[in-house]
């Protein structure tokens, strides 16, 4: 397996030599196996160094905390750092009025941003698996999702919704069953989290109940099925996205479009064209189909002198025959 974990790494370009990586630990199966292969493949990747960062949720009491103790402890024995924070989430769900689960992630990466800025290190491994990767792209199924949503999770990605830094996920080609046979071979002792069997969350209601009802009734191989779909999705979306690079390549002046080239672009390459236009301009999250819907029916208008509200003071304006993708400036 290690093997395979190092091929994912090199194929997908997520390290460098001489770079400095957070790993993030729960103190489960797949995380714990992610550190104990980074650490063994890391002189050979030329990594200069790993941190381990474990964040305690404070949802489980006892077990939170011996969660903690135990991560804290096996980075003692490879003689890793290990940086461990509590946060608790029950609380900070409660005041912003949010699921746990998303406050759990967001405070997981802004404690994952500040280990950077103490290590300098510019990347973060997480643990997500192959079967995480079907989980996801079935729970964007579910939700409605395009074709960009279908290609589920990326091997390694950079946004600023992570404050900049790479995200890797060296395991996405692994199954659970044997990182599970890792863990076990090598004698990592990794805990359970019990509320990973709980079915009042989606991913987990997904993995306990749907795949293995579609798995027994429809396709044996439903995780295997929906991996390929998922490879099949981010290979039109690279292609898609050649295109519409060098489209805006091509036709971008000052912050404008041509409108009249814009309009005649297929609807699939003129919704990415505003999107990536907006992304070029400064706004890259927050842009929803409704201001994307919007902003085509007046290029397709062809009236001039419009304007289009989008997220955070942006708008898309069109004035003597160009598209203006600009910030608007607020006077004090």
């Amino acid at each position: 397996m290690i093997n395979k974990v190092k091929n994912t790494i090199i194929d997908n370009n997520m390290v460098e030599s001489g770079d400095s990586i957070i790993v993030g630990v729960s103190g489960g199966p797949d995380s714990v196996c992610l550190l104990h292969v980074l650490k063994s493949l890391a002189e050979g990747l030329g990594v200069a160094e790993l941190t381990c960062v474990h964040v305690n949720h404070m949802l489980r009491g006892g077990d939170a905390d011996n969660d903690q103790k135990y991560v804290e402890g096996i980075c003692a024995d490879m003689g890793i750092k290990c940086i461990s924070r509590s946060v608790d989430i029950k609380l900070l769900a409660e005041e912003k009025g949010v699921s746990e689960e998303a406050v759990g992630r967001n405070a997981r990466y802004e404690i994952f941003e500040e280990a950077c800025r103490l290590t300098g290190a510019a990347k973060i491994a997480v643990a997500h698996n192959m079967n995480d990767q079907a989980e996801t792209v079935m729970m964007r199924i579910i939700r409605g999702t395009g074709p960009s949503g279908m290609g589920g999770m990326e091997y390694a990605r950079s946004a600023a919704e992570d404050g900049g830094l790479t995200v890797i996920r060296p395991l996405l080609d692994v199954a659970r069953a044997e990182i599970e046979q890792y863990c076990s071979v090598n004698r990592l002792g990794p805990h359970t989290d019990m509320s990973n069997m709980e079915t009042k969350y989606t991913r987990n209601k997904i993995r306990l109940e749907l795949l293995p009802y579609l798995e027994a009734n429809f396709n044996e191989n439903i995780t295997g099925t929906l991996i390929r779909m998922a490879q099949i999705a981010r290979e039109d979306e690279d292609y898609i996205d050649t295109i519409v690079k060098g489209f805006i390549d091509e036709n971008w002046d000052d912050g404008t479009l041509p409108v009249r080239v814009v309009k005649s672009l297929h609807p699939t390459i003129k919704k990415r064209v505003i999107i990536a236009a907006f992304k070029k301009a400064g706004l890259d999250k927050n842009i929803s189909s409704v201001h994307v819907e919007a902003a085509v029916r007046v290029i397709d208008s062809g009236r001039g002198n419009k304007e289009v509200e989008f997220p955070l003071l942006y708008s898309m304006k069109v004035s003597q025959g160009r598209l203006c993708f600009m910030k608007k400036v607020v006077k004090s």
